[in-house]
């Protein structure tokens, strides 16, 4: 499954099992029953499955590990079952997941405009080979000029001017193939394409927002400061969990938590606190919805400025493309040649 769909399966399974435990009926009846409203997708599977197993008399360990690509999340989270505590835990992960899929599509939005810039860039690129600057070079030859730079920049389907013509289309074309790539969601959020494109603090934040409810819901799911951070660097990037673990070695050491968090930003706006593991919940939950609102603002300006820029792109080129149907074009050529 891809990244998206898995987090609206999950999102999809966490609302189906809130729901079955609020029916206060046997919970292998209730999500046996709720699977069979929508038997093909995946939550209905896993909720199938958990209810054959349970009603077998399988333990909810045993049972979330045999499950084929159960979130690992939920597979720490379901030992809960009979806990009251479950039903808010669930309903927080589903307010989470919400907000990570909300913030990635808006990321994608955002790189729409320059995904369009540059195809635009590409289609109007290979129409100038194809079409144009094949006449540039026939009527310079019959009148013995030399080449100007801008197609011996361009004119890459020209084997003659190779390789200096190669180099401005191929790093065009490798631009909007990682763009592609960012738009799929298959680029780091510390990539060049993520810089380039002024989306290194909202993908920062929205790490930094993803990592923060993480330990917030470990933590009232009734896990200690020191599990919750160790189970939250499985799911993080490299140099964060390096920095979750340092964080645990710390508490594991039994010094202050206020002492440990100055390790890792994900505990930034609470690392002069001295709080209970219940305030400590409450407090990343607060910031977690912060820096999820931050991110939100940050790829909002940004896409509003890569729609201003989209928009001068395409007029200037189709000022280009009208200027050369209009005989002009090659006497722009020859003026900056």
């Amino acid at each position: 499954m891809t990244v998206k769909a898995a987090n609206q399966e999950i999102i999809m399974f966490c609302q189906m099992l809130s729901l079955a435990l609020k029916t206060g009926r046997p919970l292998p009846e209730s999500l046996a029953k709720l699977s069979g409203q929508r038997p093909d997708n995946k939550a209905s599977q896993w909720c199938r499955e958990i209810a054959e197993k349970m009603a077998s008399g399988y333990s909810v360990q045993e049972v979330c590990s045999s499950l084929a690509d159960f979130d690992p999340v939920l597979a720490r989270l379901l030992p809960l079952l009979g806990d009251n505590r479950l039903i808010r835990v669930l309903d927080f992960y589903t307010r989470c997941l919400i907000n990570f899929e909300m913030v990635r599509d808006r990321m994608k939005t955002a790189l729409f405009y320059p995904l369009m810039i540059l195809a635009f860039v590409l289609a109007n690129l290979c129409y100038l080979n194809l079409n144009l600057f094949p006449q540039v070079m026939v009527s310079l030859a019959e009148s013995e000029r030399s080449l100007p730079i801008m197609v011996r920049l361009l004119h890459f389907t020209e084997a003659s001017l190779w390789p200096i013509s190669l180099i401005v289309p191929v790093l065009i074309a490798a631009v909007f193939l990682v763009t592609i790539k960012a738009v799929a969601g298959m680029v780091d959020k510390d990539s060049l394409i993520t810089r380039l494109y002024g989306f290194a603090d909202a993908a920062r934040l929205q790490e930094t927002a993803r990592l923060q409810s993480m330990v917030s819901l470990y933590l009232q799911a009734g896990l200690s400061l020191e599990k919750a951070v160790d189970n939250c660097a499985q799911m993080a990037g490299k140099s964060d969990a390096a920095d979750l673990l340092s964080i645990g070695r710390v508490l594991s050491q039994g010094r202050p938590a206020e002492e440990a968090f100055c390790y890792s930003d994900v505990f930034m706006e609470i690392a002069h606190a001295d709080l209970t593991p219940d305030l400590y919940a409450e407090k990343l939950e607060y910031a977690s919805e912060s820096n999820f609102r931050r991110s939100c603002a940050s790829i909002r300006t940004s896409s509003q400025m890569m729609a201003i820029t989209a928009l001068l792109a395409a007029g200037l080129f189709v000022a280009l493309i009208t200027s050369g149907i209009f005989d002009t074009y090659y006497w722009l050529i020859w003026m900056f040649s």
